[in-house]
């Protein structure tokens, strides 16, 4: 697992792109901007968040059918 982040700024926007490499070949990435930083990356980090519940959930659906 792995994660990298970049900030950059476009006019008066701070954009924020977070990219996360979990296990196996699946990549979550969320982009955010705002005029504020911690707008920006809350939102980007909030986007990856929804991203990695759905994929532990299937993750742990699989598991659960794999048994039975």
């Amino acid at each position: 697992m792995s994660a990298q982040a970049i900030v950059t700024r476009e006019r008066a926007l701070i954009v924020c792109e977070v990219t996360v490499h979990a296990r196996g070949d699946h990549v979550l990435h969320g982009k955010g901007r705002d005029r504020r930083f911690a707008v920006a990356l809350a939102t980007a980090i909030e986007r990856v968040h929804k991203q990695a519940t759905r994929l532990a959930d299937r993750w742990k659906s699989r598991r659960k059918g794999a048994g039975a």
